[in-house]
């Protein structure tokens, strides 16, 4: 039996925020926040929900992807939770099941306290906010299910430079979803050039599935225009929003972009990325030159 959303959930706006791991999604989550978005029951320091953590980076999902009806009922409960509160959305859930969700994501950035919370999570005082979401890196994962069950969501996806991203020490989502996009032996690779067959394979199909979910739920922001255009991009995201930042709040947004690794590509040898996949990259919007 599918997984059924309540219809007035489906009523309520909802962004979601994804990318991969350190291209730069903790700056639109606190574009969120200042926007006045509750983002979650339990958060980290990088602005990521735990509780979406919880219910999706499972390792046995890593080691055999989950099928449709099992990401439905998962959503199910993300959304149910994040308006109503953990007792409403883990009902239907054995402690024997609640607990095996601990186990299958501990030490993934969920333990014991983060799940305590979690599970016991009052839903949100919504006088106190403007609307609903999360920022999530592996959301992306999830997007064809999400888009689909959830046609009230607008999904922002952010993009870095992929020769960057391919020399960053950020390599969990290669490790876990890897073989699902067919890329198999890159456990300890390390390679740049294993890294660069992810991070296009991964952004070439949230980028297609984003075209598919049509008009005003899908944007692509580019990190690396974010940095050399702030204000320029982030006109762009509030008019996706349809939402405005004041200036002060802008102002704080502004110092949360840090360009620390932006062109490091350009430090790496010659050698280390062929033509054809500099040239990869450059057709999704980013220059190689050295």
């Amino acid at each position: 039996m599918c997984a059924v959303m309540p219809k007035e959930l489906l009523s309520k706006p909802l962004v979601a925020v994804g990318g991969l791991g350190g291209s730069g999604t903790r700056v639109v989550g606190y574009l969120l926040q200042e926007l006045g978005f509750y983002l979650g029951p339990v958060l980290n320091s990088q602005l990521d929900n735990i509780l979406f953590t919880l219910l999706f980076k499972r390792r046995d999902w890593f080691a055999s992807f989950p099928s449709e009806d099992q990401i439905n009922r998962t959503i199910q409960i993300l959304v149910t939770v994040m308006h109503r509160g953990g007792e409403a959305g883990f009902a239907g859930l054995e402690r024997v099941e609640r607990n095996n969700l601990l186990h299958q994501t501990r030490g993934l950035g969920v333990d014991e306290e983060k799940f305590t919370q979690i599970i016991s999570c009052a839903a949100p005082d919504m006088a106190q906010h403007t609307a609903i979401g999360w920022k999530e890196p592996n959301t992306h994962i999830f997007l064809p299910e999400l888009s689909h069950m959830l046609p009230n969501l607008k999904y922002i996806h952010v993009m870095r430079h992929g020769l960057d991203m391919a020399l960053s020490r950020n390599q969990q989502q290669l490790v876990n979803w890897g073989a699902y996009f067919g890329i198999a032996n890159i456990e300890n690779d390390g390679l740049p050039s294993t890294q660069l067959k992810y991070w296009l394979k991964a952004n070439h199909r949230a980028i297609d599935i984003g075209t598919m979910m049509g008009p005003g739920r899908f944007f692509l922001l580019n990190y690396d225009q974010l940095c050399q255009e702030f204000d320029l991009e982030v006109r762009r995201i509030e008019e996706f929003l349809g939402m405005s930042l004041n200036g002060a709040a802008r102002h704080r947004l502004a110092t949360q972009i840090r360009p620390t690794s932006v062109g490091r590509y350009r430090d790496a040898p010659q050698h280390t990325f062929s033509s054809e996949e500099r040239l990869s990259v450059a057709e999704l919007g980013f220059s190689c030159t050295v």
